[in-house]
């Protein structure tokens, strides 16, 4: 029985197939100053998002432990 999954897409050059094809792809990672010269206008607008996004996630966390640490000088005295 064959598998859906194993398509001549799936099979390398050599003929035998490629495991890693059906693997999702890691995400490019975003490191702050990188060189941008490089990026398309979409690439730009894509790591725009990403570090929107970034930074909603980390304002969270902070307002978070801002609640904690408020919390507990309430609790234990400052």
């Amino acid at each position: 029985m064959t598998s859906d999954r194993m398509t001549s897409d799936s099979m390398t050059s050599s003929g035998t197939m490629s495991w890693d094809d059906d693997l999702p792809r890691p995400k490019a990672l975003i490191t702050v100053g990188d060189k941008l010269d490089d990026h398309s206008l979409a690439d730009l607008g894509d790591r725009i998002a990403a570090l929107e996004a970034e930074i909603v996630r980390v304002k969270a966390a902070r307002t978070q432990k801002q609640a904690l640490v408020t919390a507990a000088a309430a609790l234990f005295g400052e």
